[in-house]
């Protein structure tokens, strides 16, 4: 395993006895399920829109007056644009981590539980303090190293263990881990979006299809609502013909019992077309008489007109 691809971390929130201890796993956890300031891999996340990831703890504890505010560029967003994360216990258990005597020796590789397990009842590269030297030494180790006066070199202290020398290691680990997370930064400044806009895709997809399901509705209703008025106009003209039928049906039946009924209707009938034909000579007689009329009017005009000039001459 290259150094570049050692991960420390503390888990919280997952595997009991594993929790706060600093584990090292065997590849680069990935940024959106750990926290960015305190490395913590808790149970929910909050990617912010500048990509920094936060855990719930260290989010709640930046936030001001409804926002979130970045602790490395000092940028304040809205709750609302801020990507929250659950992370799943299955996706932790893929996760491979290092037994934390790792630096004594050990060699083990496994998911949480299997290191806790391994650590408690198997490992056998637990350290023991040597009453003399005061140095760590592997524990099977202590009394040939005692026997002999304290020879040899102290032990690496294990994960986790507040020394100079591990904290220089975890210094030199975290500026490998921040290299490594520029490099996949500048080939893919898009990458820790993915997240965000992966759970956006998802929302606009679930949208759509609402949007799809309330359009069939509607056509639905549209249908039934045309097939009823369709049915309902049938029945009306159904009913009306029918009506139609029934009053003429009546009025022969009507007439038939009643000929003088016929008959006076025919006779009136008659009148009425002697009565219009009568009007028709009035209105011609009258507008020819008219015409006349005004003919002699002109003519006894021009007359008086001609006399009135003799006389004056």
């Amino acid at each position: 395993m290259s150094d570049q691809e050692v991960s420390l971390h503390r888990v919280r929130g997952f595997v009991s006895g594993v929790n706060w201890r600093v584990t090292k796993f065997t590849h680069a956890v990935p940024r959106h399920i750990t926290c960015g300031l305190c490395h913590v891999i808790s149970p929910a996340t909050v990617l912010l829109p500048c990509l920094h990831t936060l855990c719930a703890s260290c989010a709640s504890r930046t936030a001001s007056d409804g926002n979130i505010v970045c602790p490395f560029d000092q940028e304040s967003f809205a709750t609302g644009v801020c990507q929250k994360a659950h992370l799943q216990p299955a996706t932790v258990d893929r996760l491979k981590a290092c037994c934390w005597n790792e630096p004594r020796g050990c060699t083990f590789v496994g998911t949480l539980q299997a290191v806790l397990t391994h650590y408690d009842q198997e490992c056998t590269f637990h350290a023991a303090t040597c009453p003399r030297c005061n140095n760590d030494v592997l524990q099977h180790d202590l009394p040939s190293h005692y026997s002999a006066g304290c020879r040899g070199d102290s032990i690496a202290p294990a994960h986790g263990e507040p020394t100079f020398s591990r904290g220089l290691t975890v210094s030199a680990d975290d500026i490998r881990t921040c290299l490594d997370e520029l490099k996949a930064l500048i080939r893919d400044p898009y990458q820790d979006r993915l997240p965000a806009l992966q759970s956006k895709m998802n929302e606009i997809l679930e949208e759509a299809r609402n949007i799809d399901t309330q359009v069939e509705a509607i056509a639905r209703i549209c249908r039934e609502s045309e097939h009823r008025l369709t049915q309902t106009l049938g029945e009306l003209l159904t009913t009306l013909g029918r009506k139609i039928e029934s009053q003429d049906a009546l009025i022969a039946a009507h007439l038939k019992k009643n000929p003088q009924i016929n008959d006076i209707s025919v006779q009136v009938k008659n009148h009425g077309i002697r009565i219009d034909a009568i009007a028709k000579a009035l209105s011609d007689s009258e507008s020819k008489i008219t015409d006349q009329l005004a003919e002699a009017t002109q003519t006894l005009s021009t007359n008086l007109c001609r006399k009135t000039s003799v006389s004056t001459t």
